[in-house]
């Protein structure tokens, strides 16, 4: 059967069509919403130890003129305990920018790592990768490009953790928009 689980908010929706993960954003604002492609609920596709996780993505041409629209890969804490909400996140984000992040901690008591580059990218790929407890997040130019590395003292190497994807919009009375992900790999 199918491992991954979905959900779209106000009008958007997953589909596979050819082997792609199709993902469509309805109109803003949709306010921590869109559409998000997980394996959380199941056991069959959790990481433990050092992963490297990379996928492709394609957004349609007009995605860069929005502001607050997103699409990420996620790896996140698979089980519901104090730190559940502990990830690691890289996509492109917020009118042309290549971002990461790193959030750790319960809620109400977290931290976040951040950064981000200008980037006009419309389609690549995205990667994270654990060794220990060292985290590297990576995007594609010509080869793999180190984006950003951190020790990750939160989430351990004994941790369970999930891959997430999403896509969402949220600022007001923006148009639709799509992104298409392909050639999940993880090991």
């Amino acid at each position: 059967g199918n491992a991954w689980n979905s959900y779209a908010t106000d009008g958007s929706r997953v589909y596979e069509a050819k082997g792609v993960l199709n993902m469509e954003i309805a109109e803003g604002p949709l306010d921590d919403g869109g559409i998000q492609f997980t394996t959380l609920s199941t056991k069959e596709n959790i990481l433990k130890g050092d992963f490297d996780v990379q996928v492709n993505f394609q957004l349609n041409p007009e995605f860069h003129a929005k502001g607050h629209t997103n699409v990420w890969l996620w790896v996140l804490r698979a089980r519901d305990e104090p730190h559940k909400e502990d990830w690691i996140r890289i996509g492109i984000a917020d009118k042309g920018y290549r971002s990461w992040e790193g959030h750790h901690g319960p809620p109400g008591n977290y931290w976040t790592e951040y950064g981000s580059s200008p980037t006009d990218d419309l389609e690549g790929k995205l990667r994270i990768k654990r060794v220990g407890n060292l985290i590297t997040t990576y995007y594609w130019d010509h080869g793999w490009v180190q984006h950003a590395q951190w020790e990750s003292v939160l989430i351990s190497p004994s941790d369970d953790l999930a891959i997430y994807l999403n896509a969402f919009n949220y600022e007001p009375e923006f148009s639709p928009f799509w992104v298409k992900w392909d050639n999940l790999i993880s090991y």
